[in-house]
């Protein structure tokens, strides 16, 4: 299983997030561009070497997992945002997700509040 499928399960997995946005409307990316706002785009930014210690398993890590979230409103935008970090941000079963940053974007030209907030993931 890749890291975009674990955290895909994780976040559609997490009721409080599906009641704001739609299972169906969480994706990599891919054909997203005509979804109807919300929708949660994530994917890996940039993925860390890992060392191996003695006796210590590996890890594969990333310093920045985003997710890129779009709303009609900036206040329906940061429900999504809290839900999101609440589903994601912490140890869950193979996946260790840590928030990082969180950045809002106006896009003008597609009438959307942008919300972004990455994430360090290691599995």
């Amino acid at each position: 299983m890749t890291v975009e499928e674990k955290i895909q399960a994780i976040l559609v997995a997490n009721a409080a997030l599906i009641a704001l946005v739609p299972a169906a409307r969480i994706r990599v990316p891919g054909s997203w561009q005509n979804l109807t706002a919300p929708y949660i785009v994530h994917f890996p930014v940039a993925r860390s070497p890992f060392f191996i210690h003695g006796g210590t398993p590996s890890l594969r890590t990333w310093d920045v997992y985003q997710l890129s979230i779009f709303s009609s409103t900036y206040s329906a935008g940061r429900s999504i945002l809290n839900a999101a970090i609440t589903a994601l941000d912490g140890v869950h079963s193979g996946v260790h997700a840590f928030r990082k940053t969180i950045r809002h974007i106006r896009e003008e030209m597609t009438d959307l509040e942008h919300f972004i907030v990455e994430f360090s993931v290691a599995e």
